[in-house]
């Protein structure tokens, strides 16, 4: 299965072998803010936006037997689409 772009945590099989999420923002809550949250207002730099990314989302929602990858850049990954 390819997932593009958007989707809701509700369409993704709950169950399954392998759930690959690449994307160097898929693990990055600042790049999903927009870039906002590296940065504080007064200067401070770190993981300063909470929330939960989009891999953090996927890996808590389907069954504890199926495998979630994770790929920056989607290089070097088993399987096939």
């Amino acid at each position: 299965m390819v997932v593009l772009k958007t989707i809701t945590i509700s369409s993704l099989p709950k169950s399954g072998k392998t759930i690959v999420v690449a994307g160097r923002g898929a693990n990055d809550i600042g790049m999903q803010s927009g870039g906002l949250g590296k940065f504080s207002w007064q200067g401070g730099m770190g993981e300063t936006t909470k929330g939960t990314t989009i891999l953090d989302a996927i890996k808590s929602s389907v069954d504890p037997g199926t495998v979630v990858e994770y790929s920056i850049d989607g290089k070097d990954l088993q399987g096939s689409a």
